[in-house]
């Protein structure tokens, strides 16, 4: 499973190939519930990685995946998993 790294900003980074500007679905495990929950996102890169920005703060996105440890993103039939971990603010 590829590895996925966390910013406590709400930004997380996404190991791999650098991936053009396009829109993915990303599944989290509700905190409470346990039922899988879905948001459009857009990977940002920087420094030859893809990072998550939660563009509105801490959004419920956030908490699943801080919570969950893990996620995944889906572009349209391709769906990959990530195991997250935060790392600390710089």
């Amino acid at each position: 499973m590829p590895y996925l790294a966390g910013v406590y900003s709400a930004a997380l980074c996404l190991a791999g190939d650098a991936a053009e500007a396009r829109s993915y679905l990303l599944t989290t495990q509700g905190r409470t519930t346990g039922r899988p929950r879905s948001n459009p996102v857009v990977p940002v890169e920087h420094g030859g990685r893809r990072w998550l920005v939660a563009p509105y703060g801490l959004v419920s996105w956030v908490h699943n995946a801080r919570a969950a440890g893990r996620v995944s993103l889906t572009r349209r039939r391709d769906t990959r998993d990530y195991t997250i971990r935060e790392v600390p603010r710089t």
